[in-house]
């Protein structure tokens, strides 16, 4: 699917709303560089991702550690995966 995001409203008593982004990336077999769809405003501090082929096709997080506020490097063994992610 088209990536995405999803900014929750920010709590009365605060100036940061947590927000979800989306997407899928091709590294085919190699490592790419995924870019946010929206660049997270103070930090990222979780990515998730699974390859769309299943079976023994591994996926990973090749760095950095925490992610970027704008993007992260994602690997796997062949295909495509989908990424999800979490900050504010």
């Amino acid at each position: 699917g088209s990536p995405g995001y999803y900014k929750f409203p920010a709590p009365s008593n605060s100036t940061f709303q947590l927000i979800e982004e989306w997407g899928t990336a091709n590294p085919n077999g190699g490592s790419v560089t995924v870019s946010f769809p929206l660049t997270f405003p103070h930090a990222c501090f979780s990515v998730q991702a699974i390859s769309i082929a299943g079976g023994s096709v591994a996926t990973w997080l090749t760095g950095p550690t925490p992610p970027s506020t704008s993007s992260f490097q994602l690997s796997n063994s062949g295909g495509s995966s989908y990424w999800f992610a979490v900050g504010y």
